[in-house]
């Protein structure tokens, strides 16, 4: 395996850049421009994946890629995906890539200058790991301005996300949005990973849980981007029903659960200290331990099982 991953040589800059829009939010994605034109790692190229847009459309983002810095306007490539989940445009950026490492970054998404360096830096630490850098949230709403249809911040930056990566907490629920990594290109190339392009929503979840176990994670300390959730408008959250979103979830959970899980080292002693015996031993649906794990009753009675641990403890010295 070793020896396959060194013969692949054809890499052109150290991050491919899959930036995922519609074409239209195009003042988003004039932004997200901005933020690839700021950056102060030049070493990376981008594929602009233009989803199920119109034709208006469509030539509109060519309008502003034209529009952009000549070296950055020299390496991005528009490539028209049509049909297809969500997933679908990911796959088809993945087969053009050719970069060490592929990003992934929405064109509602904010990145800070140092976003690529950041990942280049912890890359060249720890080679062939996935890259995970910190995030902040931030509130957006639609807003009508005198040049036109625009968007506009309704709260402060707030460290929702951890500040490192935690596998046990990734199986409850997605903690690291998809501007956050950076993917070796290897797990595409070498391992034939790709996103499920039968999931509606939840692709990037559903890829990190299986990537992670395959390389690992190496975290960036540094606040790289500002990842903004809509209120109000239209986005993923509002296009895909909540019964939608619970059946992925399932979804992915059920193919985890189908397969030997690979955690890192020191993740027993959290699951022996965390999961009394008797619920190992009986719960072995992955989904209904985690429905026990984050229901009332488990977290009031946290205080009764710490309590009798220690009182067990005291017996043995006895």
């Amino acid at each position: 395996m070793e020896r396959e991953i060194t013969d692949c040589s054809d890499h052109t800059h150290f991050l491919t850049v899959l930036l995922r829009t519609q074409g239209d939010r195009l003042n988003c994605l004039q932004d997200a421009l901005l933020c690839l034109a700021a950056q102060t790692d030049r070493d990376f190229d981008v594929i602009c994946l233009v989803h199920n847009a119109e034709p208006e459309s469509l030539l509109a983002v060519h309008a502003l890629v034209a529009s952009v810095p000549q070296w950055l306007r020299e390496r991005i490539r528009v490539v028209e995906v049509n049909g297809g989940t969500r997933a679908r445009p990911l796959n088809a950026g993945v087969e053009e890539a050719r970069g060490s490492y592929i990003a992934v970054y929405d064109d509602d998404d904010l990145l800070f200058a140092d976003w690529v360096e950041q990942f280049h830096t912890a890359a060249k630490a720890a080679p062939r790991r996935i890259i995970r850098a910190c995030v902040v949230t931030q509130q957006i709403e639609p807003a009508m301005w005198r040049s036109g249809a625009g968007l506009r911040s309704i709260s402060l930056p707030e460290g929702t996300y951890p500040a490192s990566f935690d596998p046990l907490d990734h199986f409850r629920q997605n903690r690291s949005p998809f501007m956050s990594l950076a993917f070796p290109r290897e797990l595409f190339s070498v391992f034939g990973l790709r996103f499920d392009q039968t999931l509606d929503v939840c692709e990037d979840w559903d890829f990190l849980l299986q990537a992670s176990q395959l390389c690992g994670v190496e975290q960036a300390e540094a606040i790289t981007a500002i990842y903004r959730r809509w209120n109000g408008g239209t986005h993923s959250a509002v296009t895909h029903s909540e019964s939608v979103w619970r059946s992925n979830e399932k979804r992915i959970i059920a193919k985890l659960a189908s397969s030997p899980v690979m955690l890192p080292t020191g993740s027993a002693h959290r699951l022996h200290r965390d999961v009394p015996e008797t619920v190992v031993e009986t719960v072995a649906d992955s989904a209904q331990l985690e429905a026990i794990l984050n229901s009332t009753s488990w977290r009031v009675t946290k205080p009764i099982r710490h309590a009798a641990r220690i009182a067990k403890r005291v017996r043995r010295r006895r």
